[in-house]
């Protein structure tokens, strides 16, 4: 019962900690802005204001001091722009210094639970192992959302890509064609639905073409986006038909659909393996043979 309490206190302190830091640079302006403005009485009932202040005055600045611009700041920033977040140095301040609050709170979970259980050797591990996860539990968070944002965009980009060409065919620019798309998917899939919306908001803004697409890129690694990006800007270059290329890159890309399937479907078999042999095929043998070691029992007898 204490460790069925003591699971439940980690998931609640892991999930309150992750809903009041995780606030993006923008709040963070508004709330210095409300300060000037004469609003931070109002803010002071807000739990979240007080995080904010421990981050702004406490945490970043000895992170500024103590962290060096290296490789890893790099790859930081390159997988918050994928799971869809703000890349500035704010933001990977404020990721950081959100892995040291987890980090935190899992050593006073680890003083807690040598607190209960006493000082031994089972206790001292699971005291240390609270900290380390607490710190990377950041991280995994990060690398799900790229995965689940990547998953989506492969699963419905045919669809959109058959929705463009339809539209480039009908007599629409490629910039309106974009702009209808992100406005049809807008329920079916929201994170295609706002990149093809920030593609046709950076044209407007005055970006050029190929830029949008090489952001996209950027921020949607994956090789069906990848090579359609590569499509587009080739064909903007070149001033080649973009219907015919939409057109053939679709059908391609309902090829690898098919091939995904078709591999998942020949992976399911194996898959079904592990479960079989521990969990069905040890009770067949129960029923099966344990009549006959029952009826051999009572013969020798």
């Amino acid at each position: 019962m204490s460790y069925f309490i003591l699971i439940l206190l980690i998931v609640l302190i892991s999930a309150t900690t992750y809903i009041l830091l995780e606030e993006n640079s923008s709040n963070l302006l508004k709330n210095r802005l409300d300060k000037i403005s004469s609003k931070e009485a109002s803010n002071k009932y807000n739990p979240r204001y007080y995080f904010q202040q421990i981050y702004l005055y406490i945490i970043k600045p000895f992170l500024i001091k103590f962290i060096p611009k290296n490789q890893y700041e790099k790859i930081l920033k390159q997988m918050l722009v994928e799971s869809g977040k703000a890349s500035s140095d704010e933001e990977v301040l404020r990721f950081v210094g959100q892995r040291f609050s987890g980090a935190a709170i899992g050593i006073f979970i680890g003083v807690f639970v040598l607190f209960i259980f006493g000082f031994n050797l089972n206790s001292f591990f699971m005291a240390m192992a609270f900290p380390v996860f607490m710190f990377l539990l950041p991280i995994f968070m990060l690398r799900n959302n790229i995965k689940q944002r990547a998953q989506e965009v492969t699963y419905n980009l045919p669809d959109a890509l058959d929705l463009l060409t339809i539209c480039v065919e009908a007599g629409l620019g490629l910039d309106a064609a974009l702009a209808r798309v992100s406005k049809e998917f807008a329920r079916s899939s929201k994170v295609l639905s706002d990149e093809l919306n920030r593609i046709s908001k950076d044209i407007l803004s005055g970006i050029s073409r190929q830029d949008a697409f090489r952001s996209l890129a950027n921020r949607i690694s994956t090789p069906d986006v990848q090579s359609l990006t590569a499509l587009l800007i080739q064909t903007d270059r070149l001033g080649t038909s973009i219907a015919q290329s939409l057109r053939v890159y679709c059908d391609t890309l309902r090829t690898r659909r098919r091939q995904r399937i078709e591999e998942l479907s020949q992976k399911a078999s194996i898959k079904m393996m592990i479960p079989m042999i521990l969990f069905i095929l040890p009770a067949m043998f129960v029923v099966i043979l344990a009549p006959a070691a029952i009826s051999l029992m009572q013969n020798m007898k």
